[in-house]
């Protein structure tokens, strides 16, 4: 009984403590599709990029609001992690040690689960931002992220990689307000061009698992478009994503969201360079290859 006894305390201990260091991970700037084939890229002709008409989606992993919110977070948990922990130890149990073992996990269980709930509430009082601090960064943040020109501006970097990295001059193609496609495509036909690449950032996203403090980590989903102007037929279809550094959620917000300007300017930068050379540059050189959506005659 004493080995089962000391098995059981290491697991709650384990379980309660495991929560109080936080785990870093790098960064992965971007997440990569398969090229277009070789002959979808010999019907793209002339292009003109188009960025997407609307505003990315925006979410922000909020945290908690004040200490007693913070408290709450933590709590749950902590006790959460400190109940289930010792419970994992069940394994152990065999033959006759089942009758004596399994009551006893289970009282070490309620034990974890209580100081891990009074722990986590406590570090959580701590660890928490104020209500007025985050909702004054929460403002700043959703400002910052509706008013820049995101859509436009990884337009415009991808037109300038474009020439820097494959000598091709994209034309940039901006929709009028209330403008159609149809009507945008019909001045694109008029001018000679071919092919249209619709782009854009669908979500800008802060995420962060729900704790009192996370830190969170900017991520951008983009998505590629290539689209024959005469029959409105999709040649190309892909999507990417940037992963960024990570922050708490105020720090994010510090000099008028200073840190999150700066973060998307790296995505802009290794958004456009990945796309152009995705759709131009690389090869699918496994004949096994899934082919890209959108392949086809």
């Amino acid at each position: 009984m004493s080995r089962l006894f000391r098995t059981f305390i290491a697991l709650c201990c384990a379980a309660v403590l495991a929560h109080s260091a936080g785990c870093a991970s790098s960064p992965v700037p971007y997440e990569l599709p398969s090229p277009p084939s070789e002959a979808v890229r010999s019907r793209f002709g002339t292009i003109a990029v188009v960025p997407l008409p609307y505003a990315p989606r925006t979410q922000f992993t909020l945290p908690a609001k004040g200490a007693l919110a913070g408290a709450g977070r933590k709590s749950a948990e902590w006790a959460s992690s400190g109940f289930w922990g010792p419970l994992e130890g069940l394994t152990v149990c065999r033959g006759n040690e089942a009758v004596v073992c399994v009551p006893l996990f289970f009282s070490m269980a309620v034990v974890g689960g209580t100081l891990g709930g009074v722990a986590g509430g406590v570090t959580g009082a701590i660890t928490a931002e104020s209500k007025e601090k985050v909702e004054a960064a929460e403002a700043v943040l959703t400002e910052a992220a509706s008013a820049r020109r995101v859509q436009e501006t990884l337009g415009e970097r991808i037109v300038r990689q474009a020439v820097l990295r494959t000598q091709r001059h994209l034309e940039l193609a901006v929709p009028a307000n209330g403008g159609s496609e149809t009507e945008l495509f019909r001045a694109l036909a008029a001018r000679g061009v071919d092919t249209a690449l619709e782009v854009g950032i669908s979500d800008l996203v802060l995420a962060a698992p729900w704790e009192t403090n996370p830190p969170l980590r900017l991520i951008l989903d983009a998505q590629v478009k290539v689209v024959r102007i005469a029959d409105a037929r999709l040649l190309y279809d892909a999507s990417f994503r940037y992963r960024g550094t990570e922050r708490t959620f105020v720090a994010w917000a510090a000099d008028n969201a200073r840190p999150l300007n700066t973060d998307l300017e790296r995505a802009y930068a290794a958004l456009s360079e990945k796309i152009v050379d995705e759709l131009f540059l690389l090869v699918i050189l496994s004949p096994g290859s899934k082919p890209a959506k959108g392949d086809g005659p």
